[in-house]
């Protein structure tokens, strides 16, 4: 029986695609859920913002965030001065890379390889450092990346995501583009 499916524009060879979910923490749960099966799975974003929303970090967000840029250090407390300090810290990666070392760090060198992505054009202001500085920090941490600027043309908007997220799916996985 073909159940191949299309997922965002993608050619699945099911429609089994599972959410971000405590299977999909680590690489070897989602190597044993593609096993299983799964032909895509939605996983934890590195950027994931899991702090709770009250009325003095809402106020915040919307007065000190810029358009569009989402690093959580730039309308979050100091990660000491935060109750969640701790989920701050893990979910912004300039933070928590630079103090990544020994087995972890060895970890992710074998079971990692991440694609950095991002345009120069409108809205990326405040946005390119921060790829351009990971990228750094994972030339001298040894994690194998990618570094991939777009062109000027290339905004920080939805649709050029979707467009950058497929280019690399299909070089990534052989689909077509």
């Amino acid at each position: 029986m073909d159940l191949t499916t299309q997922y965002l524009g993608l050619t699945l060879k099911n429609p089994l695609v599972p959410s971000a979910s405590p299977l999909s923490r680590s690489v070897e749960m989602a190597r044993e859920m593609e096993d299983a099966g799964a032909s895509a799975i939605i996983m934890y974003s590195l950027f994931e913002e899991a702090v709770t929303a009250d009325t003095e970090n809402s106020a915040r967000f919307l007065s000190h965030q810029s358009t569009g840029f989402a690093e959580a250090e730039t309308f979050l407390p100091d990660f000491h001065d935060y109750e969640h300090g701790l989920d701050v810290y893990l979910n912004n990666p300039l933070a928590y890379v630079a103090n990544l070392a020994g087995e972890p760090l060895d970890r992710v060198r074998r079971n990692t390889h991440l694609v950095l992505v991002c345009g120069q054009g409108a809205y990326e202001e405040g946005c390119i450092e921060e790829p351009q500085a990971l990228a750094d920090l994972f030339d001298q941490k040894g994690i194998p990346h990618q570094r991939d600027i777009w062109g000027h043309d290339v905004a920080h908007q939805w649709p050029w995501w979707k467009r950058q997220a497929r280019y690399h799916l299909a070089q990534r996985f052989g689909m077509p583009d």
